[in-house]
């Protein structure tokens, strides 16, 4: 499995090197159109590549954080699990010890759990 995951990085990484050295056009970016408000500020000469790369970038960036978003119930039900777990173990242990000295002999029957 890593090395499907590490071939893929580097198909994906060579793909995007040879999509930036092929789109090195220098193109202007508008915040809007000037038919909209008349003349805007604008980037004047960024290379394609670049463009193309910083949304990719910011595409991911977004996705993964709507996913950390997404997935936080999960985390605080996993969060809590683990706390009462702790409890529980916790309560287990105190009982364990309550046993061993009421008992510690071990001459005490022993009942089965149902």
């Amino acid at each position: 499995m890593g090395f499907l995951k590490s071939l893929l990085f580097v198909v994906c990484g060579a793909g995007l090197v040879v999509l930036g050295m092929g789109n090195m056009a220098p193109v202007d970016l508008y915040l809007l159109p000037e038919e909209v408000i008349g003349p805007t500020p604008a980037l004047k000469g960024v290379p394609l590549a670049a463009v193309v790369l910083v949304s990719v970038l910011s595409g991911v960036v977004i996705g993964q954080f709507m996913e950390w978003v997404r997935e936080y119930k999960y985390r605080r039900s996993a969060k809590d699990c683990g706390r009462e777990l702790s409890k529980l173990r916790r309560e287990l242990s105190k009982a364990r010890e309550r046993i061993e000295t009421l008992d510690p002999d071990g001459d005490l029957p022993k009942v089965p759990a149902r």
